[in-house]
């Protein structure tokens, strides 16, 4: 997984609330690198780990150095839902989607960039 293309998203806010934008998108992304996935696709389209043989995260830096890491999916959603919590992200809800709304913001939306 490569996350160097966060520093690349910003908020319209100050360089505190990007941060957090980056740590949030992190926490989504090292929760969903640590989750076991469902099988629900059919024999062949996933990509499984081999049991005999551990899995294992490293550090890439840029000069091509790499150390160990260790990540395990329970520390992976803790930091998520901390980031989360940071970000401004409250509580799931069901909410009813309304297309005819969704694409009015749309046209609004490239109204105001025009």
């Amino acid at each position: 997984m490569h996350v160097a293309a966060l520093r690349l998203l910003t908020t319209d806010e100050d360089g505190d609330k990007t941060l957090a934008l980056h740590r949030y998108i992190l926490g989504l992304a090292l929760t969903a690198l640590t989750c076991k996935p469902s099988s629900y696709l059919r024999q062949g389209c996933n990509l499984v780990s081999d049991p005999q043989k551990p899995m294992e995260f490293k550090l890439v830096f840029n000069d091509g150095r790499r150390e160990d890491a260790a990540l395990k999916h329970d520390e992976a959603l803790a930091y998520a839902k901390e980031a989360a919590g940071a970000f401004g992200i409250g509580t799931g809800r069901e909410v009813h989607f309304d297309s005819v709304l969704a694409k009015k913001d749309v046209i609004d939306a490239k109204k105001k960039t025009k």
